[in-house]
């Protein structure tokens, strides 16, 4: 066989590191594929050509199926335009092995003789050094290419590495910017959460000594008037004395148990555990239970309880008929509580943009404005307050409320009474407006 019959030489494999996972990762964590021109890798490279007289020079990173030009002098063509190439026409790649690669004539290099780059670009001398990261990954070359066959000297090599190095001092130095932005960022969000946990853990500290106190004070009060009520209990004869004593009794355990009642549900409340089982029901259905179980309550006060407007008899909610109640009951209440004989309260029920909004208003003394911006905090009590409640109604009223879906606001002033809104949302079928 005559040399002339001797088959071209088969293509050289890409190294291994080319598809290296780490490699990789560390090259696109660079943030440097893809992005624009950068006067700090382009005076290299122009650097690089004038001083080795180099028609071209690239700062080029090599991917798993393309390099990536993110500086080039000289470059010519659609590869100039686009700053990129297939693998089919990278020498480059064979540099992320870690060693340089240094040809003089492409055409006769066993590794590069038949790359696609020597016939469309030109490609017969070329001369590359690795571009490393902070760990060590070979990102790419920082190469030179010569249009004709060249021995390269070996200061040009050495100039060439100096450069190399350079170019991997640019890039770990962002590199280490990007990390110690990073850290700054985490230390920053671990500060904010530690900030978080530490207000929790206030927040916990103070509901704690909230739940003590109720627990020392207002459950103490009924279980000591539980107590003489039974001694007194035992000590008459009298039956109309005893009915008495026994009726204490009863009116002691139901505090007791009102306000456990009301512990279970704010706690309900603040984990997001509160259920609410919904279903379609007539706000009349609604206002006239709230308006019944009430108006005992506000006769013995002298209050006048009215229900104005009418609710629309086709206004049908989605919701918790015992919650919703509780929340309404809470309000009327309230209102009743804080109205001097002879006044009014009223309630309704419309609908407004898609949902329907439920009130309640007093004529009472009203709330200031400080008192309206804490009104609905768990055992906050107004100046206004009366009773023996813990603290917990409307806190719970507005967990009800957010369990549904709706939202609930007050407003008022000192001296005019108040009035309290909720929304709740609409049944299926219920027309979004009357």
């Amino acid at each position: 066989m005559t040399a002339s019959d001797a088959s071209p030489p088969s293509p050289a494999p890409a190294p291994p590191e080319v598809r290296d996972p780490g490699r990789l990762a560390s090259l696109r964590a660079t943030g440097l594929l893809d992005s624009p021109p950068e006067a700090a890798f382009d005076r290299l490279t122009s650097l690089a050509a004038r001083l080795l007289e180099a028609p071209v020079a690239l700062v080029s990173l090599v991917s798993e199926e393309r390099q990536f030009f993110k500086s080039c002098v000289g470059l010519q063509g659609a590869a100039a335009a686009r700053r990129q190439t297939p693998l089919s026409h990278s020498f480059c790649q064979y540099v992320t092995g870690g060693e340089p690669l240094v040809v003089e004539d492409s055409r006769h290099h066993p590794l590069v003789a038949d790359n696609l780059a020597i016939e469309d670009f030109g490609v017969i001398a070329y001369a590359g050094y690795p571009i490393r990261d902070l760990d060590g990954h070979v990102l790419g070359s920082f190469c030179v290419i010569d249009e004709k066959p060249r021995r390269w000297t070996g200061d040009d090599l050495a100039l060439l590495e100096d450069l190399a190095a350079s170019v991997s001092t640019e890039v770990q130095l962002r590199i280490a910017l990007a990390r110690a932005r990073a850290r700054a960022s985490e230390a920053e969000q671990a500060a904010a959460d530690l900030r978080g946990a530490e207000a929790s853990l206030r927040r916990s500290l103070q509901a704690r000594d909230e739940v003590s106190a109720i627990v020392s004070h207002d459950l103490r009060n009924p279980l000591n008037a539980v107590a003489l009520a039974a001694e007194l209990l035992c000590q008459s004869d009298d039956a109309e004395d005893r009915r008495r004593h026994v009726g204490k009794i009863h009116s002691a355990v139901e505090r007791m148990a009102r306000l456990i009642r009301d512990l279970v549900d704010i706690t309900r409340v603040e984990s997001g555990t509160l259920a609410v089982d919904l279903a379609p029901l007539p706000a009349a259905d609604l206002l006239a239970q709230a308006h019944g179980e009430l108006s005992d309550v506000a006769a013995a006060a002298g209050v006048e309880l009215v229900w104005l407007p009418p609710a629309p008899p086709d206004l049908r909610l989605a919701a918790d008929r015992h919650r919703a109640l509780q929340v309404l009951s809470n309000l009327l209440a309230n209102a009743v509580r804080h109205s001097a004989e002879g006044g009014r309260v009223e309630l309704g029920a419309e609908r407004r943009d898609g949902e329907a909004v439920l009130w309640v208003k007093d004529e009472g003394s009203g709330l200031s404005a400080e008192e309206l911006e804490h009104v609905f905090d768990r055992f906050w009590r107004g100046r206004r307050r009366r009773g023996d409640g813990a603290g917990l109604g409307l806190a719970i009223a507005r967990g009800i409320v957010e369990a549904h879906g709706g939202h609930i606001e007050a407003e008022s002033c000192e001296g005019c009474g108040a009035t309290f809104r909720f929304t709740l949302p609409l049944a299926a079928g219920t027309p979004a407006r009357g």
